[in-house]
């Protein structure tokens, strides 16, 4: 692999080393210093290789089985990835040893700016007509028979636009390699640092800016919007796919008669006979065996079906994903890939923003967000390919940073306007406050940027200077092959986990594994992460923590290694290992991986997120183990606001912060029950609501609901019940209204030093209540662990003990503190006979007739803590004393574990060594 972290650059910042504006003054990286036996990395030869050939070869392979189709795509993914590395540093660099078997296109960057700009639209009809066929036709050899995508990347690198293939009829071909010569097995995976191909600007002297001001006054001045129409958006075979797909699932829940009817909905005999002299027969034949009656439409009925799923059906289903979590993206680059995944054209980020605009306000800033990225990314490019000096370039880079965050009307106009035509949105506001830094690191990685690392105040007038602009590195665009087996089993296996079924989940995500590696070659690439990821959150759920944690280490370092610390998928490892590492006792080491989770996501994608959200609760449970539960709350009411704000005050997130804080409240000293009843039945009233009673989640809920409500019953007092009617009360006065403030404030005023002396002390010597999770997972585990043995050796259940420990601290308590007249009462411990008993002066005694009512009184409280001191007390082992307690994780997708993490014991059937 490649060297430790933190020698390669692999961001949109570059390090302190390279920023220095004179050339001799910048210390090369050591992993890309040849004296230090570094370089730019990736899977390279030097060698002639015939990638054309290959590649019909090996996609020539049988593909009948999944053993087949296994050692077909091992062959490809090897050739594809070669092919990958060298045409990237072939093209950039001019060296190479397959340079001759490649057909390398070289044009410039737009250097107008118009609505037309882009690639997303539709060339012509035939193109649509190609992509309609492959998706109906699509199954598990479609990408791997694809060789012209396959064999084909494109470069965006400083104003060029650099299409790069494979080159057909050479002649004189070295012949296909053996499968030993690969140099992804020689050498191992090392991840191509496309950072190390970079451009530096020279700053040799300083730079006034009057020429990069003129360019950007100038390009912005002479943007076109053309009246007609614009070109048709791509159709995606994605999307086609998709539409089979559903319609397969509503015939195969829908009766006889209504199948007949959708078959024939639209086909005849003439559509039939069209089609056949369209497509040929061999494809009619194909589609007809689907059974879905497709067969006997036209070309132009097909489509027209397709577009009527795209705009009733696909997007409407991918909002329903974002609004249930299911899909949660975190920047624009992963929003992207989950829309282009469902076939969706970013054309349609407009419809998109305004399905979400009540309901999903994280998903309507993203698309927002997405949509100004892009209008700006028209401008740089179209700058990078004016052909001036690269200190030109820098400079109008740094006065458009300048007026994009400085709100000036020259860009915002062209945005503006630019979304209007090409999105079909008026964007109205600008930048929101916390989101400068998110919106800077898309387009700087979506176009080639590199800048210093520094402190911007955006706040400024010129926050930019063209000093900032380091250094242009190339964008990459190639198909990302994978085994679409092992993405169907991974697909399985969420499902098999979202419905509880984890033995069927562990063996479907050890499958995909198991998979994975055999196409890669090597459990290190980075296709494996997201395997060793799902497969590490099954073991989690199933009580294996240390093995959860093992892998989904495993998938940060690939992450780290192959794209950078900022991406969504490093991102979601560190959350995700945060939370396996608490499970296993590591508190501290939890807290640190959380923290660092939670700085990236301010970063990417800024505080409003459902995703920030969840890191605040795990922090919170972190720290309310540790002790801290004032803390905890105050985080756990951030993430309350935030879930209300961006899902509403009825999801099924919002619900688990409900829960979160009725959980802290009860840790708190005294316990709060009483308000903790009040937010867990919030919470329950939304899980049933949203789930229905018989989800686990409900259910859980109602486990807790009774046992927070037993507590309150049995330690209702005076200050318990003022809490509980004041409601759902921000954490400020919650805290306010404990008295953490108000008591200090009375220790200095009236008890002088020997008060606050005592307090202090009787505040140290107060014992934390037994965590309410491992009382649950007791009850529930049955008469092996949900009961207790005493002295005697009879079963004692462990809720009566914690009732009557509980009740000795109350009575203690109101022996220490009587109120009103008996407080002339004296108590005392007799060591003798273990015991509490009252001392009365002579004087007491004297005029016990008047006293006698109090004395009663005083006598009868002594009786009932003799009674309680009576009970058995529950020996417990000392090791159950030494565990650490548990506390349940309220989160129920992948990135936030599921609200009930105390399932039965399962011991795993394989173990994984770390390497």
């Amino acid at each position: 692999g490649n060297l430790p972290l933190g020698l390669r650059c692999n961001t949109w910042v570059v390090p302190p080393c390279l920023s220095a504006e004179r050339a001799e003054d910048r210390r090369i990286l050591p992993s890309e210093d040849p004296a230090c036996m570094g370089d730019v990395g990736g899977n390279l030869s030097g060698k002639e290789r015939d990638w054309d050939s290959e590649f019909r070869r090996s996609a020539a392979m049988p593909g009948n089985n999944p053993a087949e189709r296994v050692a077909r795509d091992h062959r490809l993914f090897l050739l594809w990835s070669h092919f990958v590395d060298e045409a990237v540093v072939t093209a950039i660099t001019g060296k190479g040893g397959s340079k001759r078997f490649l057909e390398i296109d070289r044009r410039a960057e737009e250097g107008k700016l118009s609505s037309e700009m882009g690639h997303g639209g539709s060339k012509g009809s035939g193109e649509r007509e190609a992509s309609l066929l492959k998706g109906l036709l699509a199954d598990e050899n479609t990408i791997a028979r694809d060789v012209d995508t396959l064999a084909k990347v494109t470069i965006h690198f400083n104003g060029e636009v650099i299409e790069v293939a494979s080159a057909r009829n050479v002649g004189d071909s070295p012949g296909q390699w053996p499968l030993g010569d690969e140099p992804a097995l020689k050498e191992g995976i090392r991840a191509l640092n496309v950072h190390g191909l970079r451009e530096h600007v020279c700053h040799a002297a300083p730079w006034d800016g009057g020429e990069g001001k003129d360019l950007l006054g100038e390009l912005l001045a002479s943007a076109e919007f053309p009246e007609e129409d614009l070109t048709p958006p791509k159709l995606r075979w994605e999307l086609v796919f998709s539409w089979v797909q559903h319609l397969k699932e509503t015939e195969k829940a829908a009766s006889l008669g209504l199948r007949r009817k959708l078959r024939l909905q639209c086909g005849s005999d003439e559509g039939e006979k069209a089609l056949r002299e369209a497509i040929g027969e061999d494809r009619w034949n194909q589609l007809a065996k689907l059974n879905l009656g497709l067969h006997r439409c036209t070309l132009e009925q097909l489509m027209d079906l397709a577009n009527r799923f795209y705009s009733d059906v696909a997007i409407a289903k991918i909002v329903s994903d974002f609004e249930s979590l299911e899909l949660s993206p975190i920047d624009g680059q992963t929003l992207t890939d989950f829309l282009h995944s469902r076939g969706i054209n970013m054309r349609f980020l407009g419809r998109l923003a305004t399905m979400s605009s009540k309901n999903l306000i994280h998903i309507h800033h993203l698309c927002v967000q997405e949509m100004i990225v892009r209008s700006v990314k028209r401008i740089v490019r179209a700058i990078l390919a004016r052909p001036n000096e690269l200190v030109a370039k820098a400079s109008a880079l740094a006065s458009l940073f300048n007026d994009l965050f400085g709100n000036r009307k020259a860009v915002w106009d062209w945005i503006r306007r630019f979304t209007k035509a090409r999105f079909g949105y008026e964007v109205s506001g600008n930048i929101a406050d916390g989101l400068q830094l998110a919106i800077l690191r898309d387009i700087c990685k979506r176009c080639g940027v590199e800048l210093k690392a520094k402190t911007y105040n955006f706040a400024s007038k010129s926050p930019f200077k063209a000093s900032d602009v380091i250094s242009f590195f190339p964008v990459i665009k190639c198909l990302q092959f994978q085994s679409t087996d092992a993405r169907d089993l991974l697909e399985q296996a969420k499902g098999l986990l979202d419905k509880g079924k984890l033995d069927d989940a562990v063996l479907a995500s050890t499958s995909a594994l198991s998979k994975i590696v055999a196409v890669c070659g090597s459990a290190q690439s980075a296709c494996c992460a997201n395997a060793f990821s799902l497969l590490a959150v099954v073991l989690y759920h199933t009580g294996d923590f240390v093995q959860a944690a093992v892998l989904q280490a495993k998938a940060l370092a690939i992450n780290e290694r192959e794209f950078g610390l900022d991406h969504p998928d490093t991102i979601k490892s560190y959350g995700d290992l945060a939370v396996f590492y608490y499970r296993v006792g590591e508190v501290d080491l939890a807290l640190a991986y959380v923290e660092r989770a939670l700085y990236l996501l301010h970063l990417c994608v800024g505080e409003q997120h459902p995703n920030t959200a969840a890191t605040y609760i795990n922090i919170a449970m972190m720290e309310e183990s540790k002790g801290r539960v004032g803390l905890s709350l105050r985080y756990l009411q951030e993430a309350l606001k935030i879930n209300q704000r961006l899902l509403g005050g009825d999801h099924v997130q919002t619900a688990a912060s409900y829960h979160a804080i009725a959980i802290a409240l009860s840790l708190m000293e005294p316990p709060l029950y009483p308000l903790a009843v009040q937010h867990e039945q919030t919470c329950l009233e939304i899980l049933d609501a949203k789930l229905g009673p018989d989800d686990l989640r409900t259910q859980d809920a109602i486990a807790w609901l009774e046992y927070f409500d037993l507590k309150a019953q049995e330690g209702e007092g005076a200050t318990e019940c003022n809490i509980a009617s004041k409601g759902h009360m921000s954490v400020k006065e919650l805290m306010d209204f404990i008295g953490e403030e108000a008591e200090e404030a009375k220790t200095k005023s009236v008890g002088g030093k020997r008060e606050a002396k005592r307090k202090s002390k009787t505040k140290r010597e107060k014992k934390r209540s037994k965590t309410p999770d491992s009382v649950l997972k007791e009850q529930r585990s049955g008469s092996s662990s949900g009961s207790c043995t005493n002295s005697s050796g009879e079963e004692v259940d462990e809720v009566d003990v914690l009732v009557v420990q509980q009740r000795r601290k109350d009575l203690k308590k109101k022996v220490e503190e009587p109120k009103g007249p008996v407080a002339k009462v004296e108590v005392r411990v007799e060591a003798d006979e273990g015991g509490w008993m009252p001392v009365l002066s002579k004087r007491e005694r004297r005029s016990s007739s008047r006293d006698s009512n109090k004395l009663q009184e005083a006598r009868e409280v002594v009786r009932q803590v003799r009674e309680v001191k009576k009970k058995p007390v529950v020996q417990k082992d000392k090791k159950e004393e030494e565990r650490k307690e548990e506390v349940l994780n309220p989160h129920a997708r992948l990135f936030h574990p599921k609200m009930n993490p105390n399932a039965k014991e399962f011991v795993p059937r394989f173990k994984l060594e770390v390497e």
